[in-house]
């Protein structure tokens, strides 16, 4: 097997309270999440595989940030509003940013910048459209962001993953550029699904748990190259199924800790992909610190090159 380490959002989540907490005794200092200057740095350090978010903008342009809603990502936002109510001209006087580690320098970039920036590096880009706030994800006179992505990447010469939590969105991702790999994203166990879009979406998708059914569901209707779950919720019987579709695996950590104070489910997502033979990606917020955590975790640091577009990885 394989594995590499991948920045969430770049360097990491800077943004919510969570992340602030984390970084206040580390004496960290991180650019904003999702800004050119946290994806420059993550690749600086190491990083194999950047993830980003992608929002629809009111005059149609996709720019790379992790929520519509601004209150979340702006510096000093107060009552903004929502990314799909502005054009990215007015988007850009916005600084980014969490207040105390902005300091007001940052913006949001556009895709495009973050496609020029990540030629040489794979690029995991999540959908995340308008979930969770009040604008409709279809409306009259603005094209679906499926098919903006689509445009915006088609002719991308660096290796690429779509990834979204709406198979609805993968589905439509397949049907426009049906050769760019997609990754369905699963959350964590939960008893009842969590809805993702409200009545305007085409169907009834939901947050899906990491199960057997659910990665059928997604190979069937989405023909998915790559599982993304919680790294909570794998499991002996979900990561053999993933290795009978010869589906990679790129995990994730809901709130995540450092990697040292994780080590545990850490071991047991290496130790069961290396069990099953299922290529393993960590996308973490703290790359540096989960590099020095490989050798504990019996991982080689010889790199290795030739694994069929998944990018270079670590020899299992």
């Amino acid at each position: 097997m394989s594995l590499i380490i991948g920045g969430h959002r770049g360097s990491g989540c800077t943004d919510s309270p969570h992340a602030q907490a984390l970084l206040r005794p580390l004496g960290q200092q991180k650019p904003p999440e999702n800004t050119l200057e946290s994806i420059a740095l993550a690749i600086k350090n190491g990083a194999k595989l950047i993830e980003v978010d992608v929002v629809q903008t009111a005059d149609n342009q996709l720019v790379v940030t992790h929520s519509n809603r601004l209150s979340e990502h702006v510096f000093r936002a107060e009552n903004l509003g929502f990314v799909a109510d502005y054009t990215y001209a007015q988007l850009k006087r916005f600084p980014v940013g969490a207040e105390g580690t902005a300091e007001g320098t940052h913006t949001m970039p556009l895709l495009s910048e973050v496609l020029d920036l990540c030629k040489n590096i794979l690029l995991n880009i999540e959908i995340k459209d308008v979930k969770g706030t009040p604008t409709a994800k279809f409306s009259a006179n603005h094209p679906p962001l499926v098919d903006l992505l689509a445009a915006a990447v088609s002719d991308h010469s660096g290796a690429l993953i779509v990834s979204s939590f709406s198979t609805w969105d993968l589905e439509a991702m397949r049907d426009r550029l049906p050769h760019i790999p997609r990754g369905q994203l699963f959350d964590t166990l939960h008893s009842h699904p969590r809805p993702i879009y409200a009545e305007d979406c085409l169907d009834k998708s939901a947050y899906m748990p990491f199960t057997v059914d659910s990665i059928l569901a997604a190979l069937t209707r989405a023909d998915i190259q790559y599982a993304h779950p919680c790294i909570d919720s794998m499991n002996a019987e979900v990561v053999a199924k993933c290795a009978e579709f010869n589906l990679g695996i790129n995990t994730w950590a809901l709130n995540e800790v450092l990697p040292e104070d994780n080590f545990q489910a850490l071991a047991d997502a290496v130790t069961l992909c290396r069990e099953h033979s299922v290529q393993l990606g960590i996308i973490t917020d703290y790359v540096p610190e989960m590099l020095a955590l490989l050798p504990r975790l019996s991982v080689s640091t010889a790199l290795e090159s030739g694994l069929g577009g998944w990018a270079e990885g670590l020899d299992l």
